[in-house]
C-alpha cells in the first residue's frame, strides 16, 4: 500500500460561534478504559517506526515526511486517533489549531522528536492538543502502578549553594577580617551542601515511555497518565 501524500494545506478555516459546537468546545475530553486501551496499543505498535525520522517543518506551516515507512506509519496513528476518538473532539482539535487533522499529528510529531528522551509521544499528543485549549485527560494507566525514573541531576543546588556561600563569606569577612580565604571556604562549604542536597533530594519522572511526565514532590499519582509511582526499593502491588 502506498503511503498518503505527506504533504498538505495547513489552515482549516473555522468559526467557533457555531451553534453545534458551542459550549462543547471547552468540555474536557474523557475517553472511556477500553478505548484509552486500544490507543495505547497503537501508538506502542507505531512507535519505533515513528522514531526512524523525523518530519520537516515548512514554511507555510505544513509537514513533509520524507521516509515513506514513517509516513505510513503517521498515516496508521491518524487512523487510530480518528476510530477511538470521539468525532467531535478530532473536530474540536482542527478547530481549534487551525490545522486539518494530519498536519497537526505532525507537528505533535516534530514537537515529540525533539526531545523524545523526556517525553513520551502520548503525552506529547495531549499537550499540542492542550495547546490549543483542548483539555485531553486519557490517564491510560489510571488504578495502575508505573515504574519511576530519576531525572538527571540539576547543577543549580550546585550553583546556589556556592553562591550563598561565597556571599556570606564575604559578608563576614567585611566585618571580621579574619582571613582573606574565608569567602573561599564557605563557598567549598555551599559547594558541598548543594552536592548533599542533589543525593538527598532525587527529582523523578513517569517511568511509562508514553507519558515520561515529571513527578511532583512526594506525588501518588502522575498528572499525566494517572499512574500511581513505584519507587526504586518498593515492591510491585
Amino acid at each position: 500500500m502506498s503511503p498518503p501524500s505527506p504533504v498538505s494545506d495547513p489552515i482549516v478555516e473555522h468559526d467557533e460561534s457555531m451553534p453545534a459546537l458551542g459550549a462543547a468546545l471547552n468540555a474536557p475530553v474523557v475517553l472511556g478504559h477500553d478505548a484509552v486501551e486500544r490507543l495505547v496499543r497503537a501508538v506502542e505498535a507505531v512507535l519505533p517506526t515513528l522514531r526512524q525520522g523525523p518530519p520537516r517543518m515548512l514554511p507555510n506551516g505544513g509537514v513533509e515526511v520524507r521516509d515513506p515507512y514513517v509516513a505510513e506509519a503517521l498515516h496508521v496513528l491518524q487512523s487510530v486517533l480518528e476510530d477511538e476518538l470521539p468525532p467531535a473532539v478530532v473536530r474540536r482539535i482542527v478547530l481549534r489549531s487551525g490545522l486539518a487533522f494530519p498536519i497537526f499529528l505532525g507537528h505533535v510529531l516534530d514537537f515529540w522528536v525533539a526531545q523524545r528522551e523526556r517525553i513520551g509521544l502520548l503525552r506529547a499528543f495531549v499537550d499540542r492538543a492542550a495547546l490549543h485549549g483542548v483539555d485531553m485527560r486519557l490517564h491510560w494507566n489510571e488504578g495502575r502502578e508505573r515504574p519511576v525514573r530519576a531525572l538527571p541531576e540539576d547543577i543549580a543546588p550546585l550553583a546556589v549553594g556556592t553562591a550563598l556561600g561565597f556571599a556570606v563569606g564575604a559578608v563576614v569577612h567585611s566585618y571580621i577580617p579574619w582571613d582573606s580565604v574565608l569567602p573561599l571556604l564557605c563557598a567549598g562549604l555551599g559547594f558541598t551542601a548543594g552536592h548533599v542536597w542533589r543525593r538527598v533530594v532525587v527529582r523523578y519522572a513517569c517511568g511509562d515511555r508514553l507519558c515520561q511526565a515529571p513527578l511532583p514532590a512526594r506525588a501518588t499519582r502522575c498528572p499525566s497518565c494517572g499512574a500511581t509511582p513505584r519507587l526504586p526499593g518498593r515492591a510491585a502491588a
